[in-house]
Protein backbone atom coordinates (compact mmCIF):
# COMPACT_ATOMS: atom_id res chain seq x y z
CA UNK A 1 0.00 0.00 0.00
CA UNK A 2 1.50 3.27 -1.03
CA UNK A 3 0.48 6.60 0.89
CA UNK A 4 -0.14 9.68 -1.09
CA UNK A 5 -0.63 12.58 0.74
CA UNK A 6 -0.63 16.44 0.10
CA UNK A 7 2.09 18.66 2.49
CA UNK A 8 3.08 22.18 3.13
CA UNK A 9 6.42 23.25 4.09
CA UNK A 10 6.90 26.63 5.65
CA UNK A 11 10.07 28.64 4.39
CA UNK A 12 13.14 29.61 6.65
CA UNK A 13 12.57 32.96 5.66
CA UNK A 14 9.60 35.01 7.68
CA UNK A 15 6.83 36.15 6.02
CA UNK A 16 7.17 34.16 2.71
CA UNK A 17 4.70 31.49 3.47
CA UNK A 18 5.74 28.19 2.19
CA UNK A 19 5.35 25.50 -0.89
CA UNK A 20 3.23 22.50 -1.42
CA UNK A 21 4.51 18.90 -1.72
CA UNK A 22 3.65 15.51 -2.25
CA UNK A 23 4.83 13.14 0.34
CA UNK A 24 5.11 9.60 -0.71
CA UNK A 25 5.95 6.02 1.72
CA UNK A 26 6.03 3.05 0.66
CA UNK A 27 7.69 -0.01 2.36
CA UNK A 28 9.02 2.21 5.03
CA UNK A 29 10.80 4.59 2.41
CA UNK A 30 9.67 8.37 2.32
CA UNK A 31 10.31 10.28 -0.77
CA UNK A 32 8.74 13.59 -1.66
CA UNK A 33 8.13 15.69 -4.67
CA UNK A 34 8.69 19.37 -5.31
CA UNK A 35 5.13 20.83 -7.35
CA UNK A 36 6.13 24.55 -7.22
CA UNK A 37 3.33 25.64 -5.63
CA UNK A 38 3.67 28.46 -3.34
CA UNK A 39 1.32 29.75 -1.07
CA UNK A 40 0.78 31.86 2.42
CA UNK A 41 0.61 29.69 5.69
CA UNK A 42 -3.30 31.14 5.66
CA UNK A 43 -3.59 29.43 2.74
CA UNK A 44 -3.01 25.98 3.91
CA UNK A 45 -5.47 23.45 6.24
CA UNK A 46 -2.90 21.16 7.57
CA UNK A 47 -5.89 19.15 8.95
CA UNK A 48 -7.18 18.71 5.45
CA UNK A 49 -4.00 18.21 3.55
CA UNK A 50 -5.85 20.76 0.75
CA UNK A 51 -5.60 24.74 0.02
CA UNK A 52 -7.62 27.21 2.21
CA UNK A 53 -9.99 29.37 0.91
CA UNK A 54 -11.47 31.20 4.22
CA UNK A 55 -9.28 33.93 4.53
CA UNK A 56 -8.63 34.68 1.05
CA UNK A 57 -10.88 37.02 -1.34
CA UNK A 58 -12.73 35.94 -4.62
CA UNK A 59 -9.69 36.30 -6.53
CA UNK A 60 -7.44 34.62 -5.17
CA UNK A 61 -10.50 31.99 -4.06
CA UNK A 62 -10.22 31.59 -8.01
CA UNK A 63 -6.42 31.17 -7.95
CA UNK A 64 -6.14 28.66 -4.93
CA UNK A 65 -9.25 26.49 -6.68
CA UNK A 66 -7.21 26.56 -9.81
CA UNK A 67 -3.84 25.45 -7.45
CA UNK A 68 -5.91 22.79 -5.81
CA UNK A 69 -7.39 21.22 -9.17
CA UNK A 70 -3.25 20.90 -10.35
CA UNK A 71 -2.32 19.55 -6.83
CA UNK A 72 -5.22 17.02 -7.62
CA UNK A 73 -4.21 16.53 -10.95
CA UNK A 74 -0.46 15.50 -9.91
CA UNK A 75 -2.00 13.19 -6.95
CA UNK A 76 -4.06 11.26 -9.76
CA UNK A 77 -0.67 10.80 -11.72
CA UNK A 78 0.81 9.16 -9.33
CA UNK A 79 -2.28 7.01 -8.49
CA UNK A 80 -2.27 6.00 -12.18
CA UNK A 81 1.18 5.34 -12.05
CA UNK A 82 0.82 2.95 -9.30
CA UNK A 83 -2.09 1.48 -10.72
CA UNK A 84 -0.10 0.08 -13.76
CA UNK A 85 2.49 -1.18 -11.61
CA UNK A 86 -0.16 -3.13 -10.04
CA UNK A 87 -2.13 -4.16 -13.31
CA UNK A 88 1.49 -5.25 -14.45
CA UNK A 89 2.10 -7.29 -11.23
CA UNK A 90 5.38 -5.87 -11.05
CA UNK A 91 6.90 -5.62 -7.92
CA UNK A 92 7.91 -1.77 -7.28
CA UNK A 93 9.90 0.77 -4.78
CA UNK A 94 9.28 4.20 -3.90
CA UNK A 95 11.88 5.71 -5.72
CA UNK A 96 10.64 3.44 -9.43
CA UNK A 97 7.40 5.47 -8.71
CA UNK A 98 9.36 9.07 -7.99
CA UNK A 99 11.41 7.96 -11.16
CA UNK A 100 8.53 6.76 -13.20
CA UNK A 101 6.80 10.61 -12.63
CA UNK A 102 9.51 12.38 -13.21
CA UNK A 103 10.55 10.59 -16.43
CA UNK A 104 7.15 12.00 -17.77
CA UNK A 105 7.72 15.58 -17.85
CA UNK A 106 10.94 14.67 -19.99
CA UNK A 107 9.17 14.11 -22.89
CA UNK A 108 7.67 17.59 -22.36
CA UNK A 109 9.25 20.47 -24.74
CA UNK A 110 11.91 23.12 -23.02
CA UNK A 111 8.80 26.00 -23.08
CA UNK A 112 6.52 24.21 -22.05
CA UNK A 113 8.54 23.92 -18.58
CA UNK A 114 9.21 27.30 -19.26
CA UNK A 115 5.69 28.42 -19.18
CA UNK A 116 5.14 26.04 -16.09
CA UNK A 117 7.89 27.94 -14.60
CA UNK A 118 5.99 31.29 -15.44
CA UNK A 119 2.78 30.06 -14.04
CA UNK A 120 4.26 29.02 -10.58
CA UNK A 121 6.09 32.67 -10.43
CA UNK A 122 2.73 34.63 -11.09
CA UNK A 123 0.90 32.56 -8.48
CA UNK A 124 4.00 33.44 -5.83
CA UNK A 125 3.42 37.38 -6.47
CA UNK A 126 6.43 38.02 -8.66
CA UNK A 127 4.74 39.25 -11.79
CA UNK A 128 7.88 41.48 -12.77
CA UNK A 129 9.83 38.29 -12.89
CA UNK A 130 7.18 36.05 -14.78
CA UNK A 131 7.14 38.68 -17.19
CA UNK A 132 10.86 38.80 -18.25
CA UNK A 133 10.64 35.06 -18.13
CA UNK A 134 7.44 35.30 -21.07
CA UNK A 135 9.66 37.81 -22.81
CA UNK A 136 13.01 35.97 -23.13
CA UNK A 137 10.49 32.57 -23.85
CA UNK A 138 9.35 34.63 -26.73
CA UNK A 139 12.82 36.04 -28.03
CA UNK A 140 14.23 32.08 -27.65
CA UNK A 141 11.05 30.31 -29.75
CA UNK A 142 11.62 32.87 -32.43
CA UNK A 143 15.14 31.78 -32.57
CA UNK A 144 14.50 28.18 -32.01
CA UNK A 145 11.63 27.90 -34.35
CA UNK A 146 10.65 24.44 -32.70
CA UNK A 147 8.43 24.85 -30.16
CA UNK A 148 8.81 21.25 -29.39
CA UNK A 149 12.53 21.66 -28.51
CA UNK A 150 13.62 18.75 -25.52
CA UNK A 151 15.14 20.11 -22.44
CA UNK A 152 18.11 17.35 -23.72
CA UNK A 153 18.58 19.48 -26.91
CA UNK A 154 19.67 22.59 -25.02
CA UNK A 155 23.40 22.51 -25.63
CA UNK A 156 26.26 24.43 -25.36
CA UNK A 157 26.45 25.06 -29.53
CA UNK A 158 22.65 26.01 -29.57
CA UNK A 159 23.68 28.52 -26.88
CA UNK A 160 26.51 30.10 -28.48
CA UNK A 161 23.91 30.18 -31.79
CA UNK A 162 21.55 32.18 -29.80
CA UNK A 163 24.07 34.47 -28.92
CA UNK A 164 25.70 35.21 -31.96
CA UNK A 165 21.59 36.43 -33.02
CA UNK A 166 21.10 38.16 -30.18
CA UNK A 167 24.40 40.54 -31.26
CA UNK A 168 23.27 40.48 -34.36
CA UNK A 169 20.52 42.10 -33.40
CA UNK A 170 22.11 44.61 -31.93
CA UNK A 171 21.76 43.46 -28.42
CA UNK A 172 24.42 44.81 -25.91
CA UNK A 173 25.85 42.07 -23.33
CA UNK A 174 23.74 42.97 -20.38
CA UNK A 175 20.88 42.25 -22.11
CA UNK A 176 22.52 39.17 -23.91
CA UNK A 177 23.19 38.12 -20.16
CA UNK A 178 19.67 39.04 -18.91
CA UNK A 179 18.28 36.95 -21.26
CA UNK A 180 20.89 33.75 -20.87
CA UNK A 181 20.41 33.80 -16.98
CA UNK A 182 17.11 33.85 -17.28
CA UNK A 183 17.06 30.13 -19.31
CA UNK A 184 19.69 29.32 -17.08
CA UNK A 185 17.55 29.09 -14.39
CA UNK A 186 14.97 27.09 -15.78
CA UNK A 187 17.53 24.94 -16.84
CA UNK A 188 18.54 24.81 -13.98
CA UNK A 189 14.63 24.39 -12.43
CA UNK A 190 14.85 21.02 -14.91
CA UNK A 191 17.75 19.46 -13.10
CA UNK A 192 16.65 20.48 -9.83
CA UNK A 193 12.83 18.09 -10.60
CA UNK A 194 15.15 15.29 -11.54
CA UNK A 195 14.04 15.24 -15.15
CA UNK A 196 17.15 15.38 -16.84
CA UNK A 197 20.85 14.72 -15.26
CA UNK A 198 23.25 17.12 -15.18
CA UNK A 199 25.72 16.20 -17.52
CA UNK A 200 27.34 19.35 -19.00
CA UNK A 201 26.64 22.59 -18.62
CA UNK A 202 25.39 24.53 -21.98
CA UNK A 203 25.78 27.71 -20.73
CA UNK A 204 29.79 27.57 -20.21
CA UNK A 205 30.67 29.74 -23.62
CA UNK A 206 27.87 32.33 -23.41
CA UNK A 207 28.26 35.86 -21.58
CA UNK A 208 26.10 35.54 -18.47
CA UNK A 209 28.32 38.36 -16.60
CA UNK A 210 27.60 42.24 -15.85
CA UNK A 211 29.37 44.94 -18.35
CA UNK A 212 30.37 48.10 -17.07
CA UNK A 213 27.40 50.71 -17.82
CA UNK A 214 27.44 54.19 -18.49
CA UNK A 215 26.66 55.76 -15.39
CA UNK A 216 22.79 56.02 -14.65
CA UNK A 217 23.26 59.09 -11.70
CA UNK A 218 23.18 62.61 -12.69
CA UNK A 219 25.25 65.50 -10.77
CA UNK A 220 23.55 67.13 -7.65
CA UNK A 221 23.75 70.62 -9.90
CA UNK A 222 20.71 68.67 -12.25
CA UNK A 223 19.00 67.39 -9.33
CA UNK A 224 18.41 71.15 -7.77
CA UNK A 225 17.68 72.20 -11.73
CA UNK A 226 15.08 69.35 -11.51
CA UNK A 227 13.63 71.15 -7.55
CA UNK A 228 13.78 74.62 -9.40
CA UNK A 229 12.24 74.16 -12.75
CA UNK A 230 8.44 76.05 -12.99
CA UNK A 231 6.52 73.17 -13.90
CA UNK A 232 2.90 74.95 -12.81
CA UNK A 233 1.51 74.69 -16.45
CA UNK A 234 2.83 71.20 -17.16
CA UNK A 235 1.14 69.09 -14.46
CA UNK A 236 2.43 66.03 -15.83
CA UNK A 237 5.95 66.90 -16.05
CA UNK A 238 5.46 68.35 -12.20
CA UNK A 239 3.85 65.04 -11.17
CA UNK A 240 6.72 62.97 -12.82
CA UNK A 241 9.63 65.43 -11.02
CA UNK A 242 7.54 65.00 -7.62
CA UNK A 243 8.10 61.08 -8.10
CA UNK A 244 12.10 61.70 -9.04
CA UNK A 245 12.43 63.46 -6.30
CA UNK A 246 10.33 61.31 -4.02
CA UNK A 247 12.65 58.30 -4.98
CA UNK A 248 15.89 60.44 -3.73
CA UNK A 249 14.01 61.37 -0.62
CA UNK A 250 13.56 57.35 0.20
CA UNK A 251 16.74 56.40 -0.21
CA UNK A 252 16.68 55.72 -3.99
CA UNK A 253 13.38 53.70 -3.55
CA UNK A 254 12.63 51.48 -6.76
CA UNK A 255 9.53 52.64 -8.92
CA UNK A 256 7.93 49.45 -9.02
CA UNK A 257 7.44 49.46 -4.89
CA UNK A 258 6.40 53.46 -4.74
CA UNK A 259 3.84 52.62 -7.69
CA UNK A 260 2.25 50.17 -5.46
CA UNK A 261 3.07 51.86 -1.87
CA UNK A 262 -0.12 51.96 0.42
CA UNK A 263 -1.46 54.51 3.02
CA UNK A 264 -1.39 51.85 5.41
CA UNK A 265 2.40 51.29 5.10
CA UNK A 266 2.80 55.10 6.78
CA UNK A 267 3.45 54.57 10.39
CA UNK A 268 4.22 57.76 12.77
CA UNK A 269 5.79 59.32 10.09
CA UNK A 270 7.92 56.16 8.93
CA UNK A 271 7.51 54.64 5.95
CA UNK A 272 7.24 50.50 6.21
CA UNK A 273 6.93 48.74 3.51
CA UNK A 274 8.24 45.31 1.81
CA UNK A 275 10.18 45.50 -1.47
CA UNK A 276 8.84 43.78 -4.00
CA UNK A 277 11.73 42.25 -5.29
CA UNK A 278 13.27 40.68 -2.45
CA UNK A 279 10.85 41.20 0.08
CA UNK A 280 12.55 42.60 2.52
CA UNK A 281 11.50 45.23 4.77
CA UNK A 282 11.94 48.75 4.72
CA UNK A 283 11.70 51.23 7.43
CA UNK A 284 12.18 54.86 6.51
CA UNK A 285 11.87 57.96 8.72
CA UNK A 286 9.81 60.36 6.70
CA UNK A 287 11.80 63.82 5.80
CA UNK A 288 9.42 66.62 5.77
CA UNK A 289 9.87 67.44 2.18
CA UNK A 290 8.37 63.65 1.38
CA UNK A 291 5.84 64.19 3.57
CA UNK A 292 4.82 67.45 1.70
CA UNK A 293 4.65 65.51 -1.32
CA UNK A 294 2.29 62.58 0.34
CA UNK A 295 -0.29 65.33 1.35
CA UNK A 296 -0.05 67.25 -2.16
CA UNK A 297 -1.58 64.11 -3.72
CA UNK A 298 -4.10 63.07 -1.06
CA UNK A 299 -6.55 64.36 -2.88
CA UNK A 300 -6.56 62.34 -5.96
CA UNK A 301 -6.33 59.21 -3.99
CA UNK A 302 -8.69 59.54 -1.73
CA UNK A 303 -10.73 56.87 -3.03
CA UNK A 304 -8.04 54.40 -3.32
CA UNK A 305 -5.66 52.71 -0.90
CA UNK A 306 -2.84 53.20 -3.16
CA UNK A 307 -0.33 56.47 -1.81
CA UNK A 308 0.03 58.26 -4.99
CA UNK A 309 -1.83 58.26 -8.59
CA UNK A 310 0.15 55.64 -10.29
CA UNK A 311 -1.64 52.65 -10.56
CA UNK A 312 -4.82 54.50 -9.57
CA UNK A 313 -6.09 57.80 -11.50
CA UNK A 314 -9.87 58.68 -10.38
CA UNK A 315 -9.83 61.36 -13.56
CA UNK A 316 -9.76 58.02 -15.76
CA UNK A 317 -12.85 56.56 -16.91
CA UNK A 318 -11.34 53.18 -15.93
CA UNK A 319 -9.14 54.64 -12.92
CA UNK A 320 -6.89 51.32 -12.60
CA UNK A 321 -3.45 51.45 -14.92
CA UNK A 322 -1.70 48.66 -15.45
CA UNK A 323 2.00 48.57 -13.92
CA UNK A 324 3.93 48.47 -17.02
CA UNK A 325 2.13 51.23 -18.85
CA UNK A 326 2.34 53.54 -15.44
CA UNK A 327 5.92 52.84 -15.86
CA UNK A 328 6.48 53.84 -19.90
CA UNK A 329 4.57 57.12 -18.96
CA UNK A 330 7.04 58.04 -16.03
CA UNK A 331 9.83 57.55 -18.29
CA UNK A 332 8.75 59.21 -21.46
CA UNK A 333 7.91 61.98 -18.93
CA UNK A 334 11.09 61.64 -16.99
CA UNK A 335 12.75 62.17 -20.70
CA UNK A 336 10.53 65.48 -21.13
CA UNK A 337 11.94 66.96 -17.95
CA UNK A 338 15.68 66.26 -18.75
CA UNK A 339 14.95 68.59 -21.57
CA UNK A 340 13.85 70.77 -19.62
CA UNK A 341 16.89 70.97 -17.40
CA UNK A 342 19.34 70.66 -20.04
CA UNK A 343 20.19 67.34 -18.74
CA UNK A 344 22.94 65.71 -20.60
CA UNK A 345 21.33 62.21 -20.78
CA UNK A 346 17.70 60.87 -20.40
CA UNK A 347 15.92 60.83 -17.34
CA UNK A 348 14.48 57.32 -16.10
CA UNK A 349 13.31 55.77 -13.04
CA UNK A 350 16.58 54.12 -12.43
CA UNK A 351 18.40 57.33 -12.41
CA UNK A 352 16.81 58.81 -9.33
CA UNK A 353 18.03 55.56 -7.11
CA UNK A 354 21.36 55.66 -8.53
CA UNK A 355 21.64 59.30 -8.32
CA UNK A 356 20.45 58.70 -4.42
CA UNK A 357 23.64 56.13 -4.25
CA UNK A 358 26.21 58.22 -6.01
CA UNK A 359 25.46 61.17 -3.87
CA UNK A 360 25.32 59.15 -0.79
CA UNK A 361 29.06 57.72 -1.37
CA UNK A 362 30.45 61.20 -2.12
CA UNK A 363 29.24 62.21 0.96
CA UNK A 364 31.19 59.81 2.54
CA UNK A 365 28.76 57.62 3.63
CA UNK A 366 30.39 54.10 3.71
CA UNK A 367 29.50 51.93 0.99
CA UNK A 368 28.11 48.50 3.43
CA UNK A 369 25.35 51.30 4.55
CA UNK A 370 24.49 52.17 1.11
CA UNK A 371 23.87 48.78 -0.07
CA UNK A 372 21.39 48.10 2.81
CA UNK A 373 19.59 51.37 2.25
CA UNK A 374 19.45 49.82 -1.65
CA UNK A 375 18.14 46.47 -0.11
CA UNK A 376 21.22 44.86 -2.05
CA UNK A 377 21.35 41.75 -0.21
CA UNK A 378 23.15 39.63 -3.12
CA UNK A 379 26.64 41.48 -2.72
CA UNK A 380 28.58 38.90 -0.64
CA UNK A 381 31.22 41.94 -0.24
CA UNK A 382 28.83 44.00 1.94
CA UNK A 383 26.38 41.33 3.23
CA UNK A 384 28.94 40.45 6.27
CA UNK A 385 28.72 43.74 7.60
CA UNK A 386 24.57 44.59 7.19
CA UNK A 387 23.84 43.19 10.80
CA UNK A 388 25.43 45.35 12.83
CA UNK A 389 24.04 48.33 10.64
CA UNK A 390 20.74 50.16 12.52
CA UNK A 391 18.12 52.21 10.48
CA UNK A 392 19.43 54.85 12.22
CA UNK A 393 22.77 55.24 10.59
CA UNK A 394 20.94 54.62 7.22
CA UNK A 395 18.57 57.48 8.33
CA UNK A 396 21.46 59.92 8.58
CA UNK A 397 22.73 58.90 5.83
CA UNK A 398 19.71 59.79 3.54
CA UNK A 399 19.57 63.39 5.89
CA UNK A 400 23.03 63.86 4.32
CA UNK A 401 21.61 63.54 0.72
CA UNK A 402 18.66 65.95 1.25
CA UNK A 403 20.53 68.54 3.31
CA UNK A 404 23.23 68.31 0.55
CA UNK A 405 20.55 69.24 -2.03
CA UNK A 406 19.42 72.15 -0.30
CA UNK A 407 23.02 73.57 -0.48
CA UNK A 408 25.09 75.34 -3.24
CA UNK A 409 28.22 73.86 -3.24
CA UNK A 410 29.54 71.34 -4.87
CA UNK A 411 29.47 67.39 -3.98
Amino acid sequence: MVSIKLKFRKSVVPGKGGSCYIQLIHQRKVRTIATGFHLKTTEWNKAKGCVNLRRANLERVKELLQIQDKLQEEVRTLQRIIAEYHHVNRLFTVDMIVQTYRSRYISRSFFSIMQRRIYELEKNGQLRTAVNYRNTMRMFLNFCKNPNLAPSQITDCLMKNFEYHLRAKGNSLNTISFYMRILQATYNYIIMQGWIQPNCNPFKFVFTGVEKTVKRAVDIDVVRSIVRVDLKNMPDLDFARDLFLFSIYTRGMAFVDLAHLQKSDIQNNMLVYRRRKTKQLFQILLPACAIKMIEKYAFSVENSSFLFPILYNKGRRNPVVGYNNALRLYNRRLNRLAGKVGAKFGLTSYVARHTWATLAKRLGVKVCVISEALGHTSERTTQVYLDSIGDHLINQANEQVIAALALKKKV
